[in-house]
């Protein structure tokens, strides 16, 4: 038995939904961290100097520009692993060809997202923005859910 009951279901049909649910997850992940990755990238300067300013009255002050790139490479690097493993789980719904990169980028991915979440939560913390931590926190609770997703098991009883 699994973390959800789904008797109702006969386990092909449980199994394709579970690589369904799957793949919209990725899907989300792509887009949250490619757009956020895409527009530090795109607005350089402007995204820079709004983490100088934001960090100015914090002990991260000095290292606040090491981190803004540290924060980038995380949400470019979650990008690619949660894209192409939202790639290689459509290809394995279209042809049924399964690669073990199919497990090990999603697990890439949510660890991508955890590191990348957490650190933004935790800056957002020590910059006492309350506000904006209360709402990182829907995110890291998609995160937690998602995972959870990925360590059931996809049989049906």
């Amino acid at each position: 038995m699994g973390f959800v009951s789904v008797q109702w279901m006969s386990p092909i049909y449980t199994q394709l939904f579970m690589e369904y649910l799957h793949l919209l997850i990725l899907s989300y992940l792509a887009i949250l961290f490619g757009q956020t990755a895409a527009d530090k990238c795109f607005d350089w300067k402007g995204n820079h100097s709004y983490i100088t300013a934001y960090f100015s009255q914090t002990p991260l002050k000095g290292i606040s520009g090491w981190l803004f790139v540290v924060l980038l490479l995380s949400e470019a690097i979650t990008f690619l692993c949660a894209a192409v493993g939202a790639l290689l789980t459509l290809k394995n719904l279209w042809l049924g060809e399964a690669t073990g990169a199919l497990q090990m980028l999603p697990a890439m991915a949510l660890a991508g997202a955890w590191f990348s979440l957490l650190s933004i939560f935790l800056g957002q913390r020590i910059a006492k923005d309350y506000a904006a931590a209360s709402a990182t926190t829907a995110y890291l609770t998609f995160l937690l859910l998602a995972s959870c997703v990925f360590v059931m098991p996809a049989t049906g009883g």
